[in-house]
């Protein structure tokens, strides 16, 4: 499998480095900055119906969607203004529709409908109905639930949306506190629910009925801990990857297979800038 890290530290590196080709490279500078940045967060999308590719980017104020198809002359198809700068955005894709959210502002929640690429993306939902601000979403594809984490309306737990009856239209199946207190970043996979609940660690939930969560088990005082971000589970289902953001800290790879006795297997830290650079943090981890 592939695991591909997004790290907070960025030092530009040669066009070709570690068996890694440049392809293209696009910047938009009439974008505006907010705390000196001007881009967020990516997701991709593969069309079903004929295998074509796409990025899904947020900006501070835009959320963009390119064709890659073609990963040498990509082509922004659309951008859509939310209506507020935000430093975070998050986006993800259930079937052929795109969901967005923003962690400043009263943006709520965005929905796109693709059915129409490579020609066009539509914006067929905006609603701040469950939040106005929200810092992580995720889809658990095989229930067709959406997962909203760190929102205003409830600082305690998760926000769980049907997609099932109507893609474009979301509708409420729960707002729920969690053992864990405030969850920063999940990952879902039906309907379990893998929380990083930052300085408390990493706590593990049955969510198939999402009102009332069933604690599976937690990951707390390992070693190198510090702000449990984020995790990914390999397709097998028994190994978590997940990062604390925290400067200098390593990926940890989790043993799920007993979740009542989560394991640390392995410790890992990439070494492509050191010696020069060891203190970047390992943000998002993707498998």
């Amino acid at each position: 499998y592939l695991l591909a890290l997004s790290l907070t530290t960025f030092v530009a590196i040669s066009q070709t480095s570690l068996n890694m080709n440049l392809r293209h490279n696009w910047n938009d500078t009439t974008l505006p900055l907010r705390s000196g940045l001007r881009y967020n967060e990516i997701w991709g999308y593969s069309d079903p119906d004929d295998g074509s590719e796409y990025a899904i980017m947020g900006s501070v104020n835009k959320v963009h969607f390119f064709n890659i198809t073609n990963p040498d002359s990509p082509v922004e198809v659309a951008a859509f203004v939310g209506g507020n700068y935000s430093l975070w955005r998050d986006m993800k894709t259930y079937g052929k529709h795109a969901y967005s959210v923003a962690d400043e502002g009263t943006e709520g929640l965005m929905a796109f409908d693709l059915d129409n690429l490579p020609g066009s993306v539509s914006k067929v939902l905006q609603t701040t109905a469950f939040f106005s601000k929200c810092h992580n979403i995720f889809i658990d594809t095989l229930a067709g639930r959406l997962y909203a984490a760190g929102c205003n309306t409830r600082s305690n737990g998760l926000i769980v949306l049907d997609l099932t009856a109507n893609p474009a239209s979301p509708t409420l199946l729960a707002s729920t506190a969690l053992a864990g207190g405030y969850v920063h970043d999940v990952y879902v996979r039906n309907n379990m629910a893998y929380c990083s609940h930052g300085f408390n660690g990493l706590y593990v939930y049955d969510m198939t009925n999402p009102a009332s969560p069933v604690f599976q088990g937690s990951l707390s005082g390992y070693s190198q801990a510090g702000y449990n971000h984020s995790s990914w589970l390999n397709t097998a289902g028994d190994r978590l990857v997940f990062c604390d953001e925290t400067h200098g800290s390593s990926i940890k790879i989790a043993d799920v297979s007993d979740l009542i006795n989560i394991r640390l297997l392995s410790l890992f830290k990439s070494a492509m800038l050191a010696p020069s650079y060891t203190n970047s943090i390992a943000h998002n981890p993707f498998i």
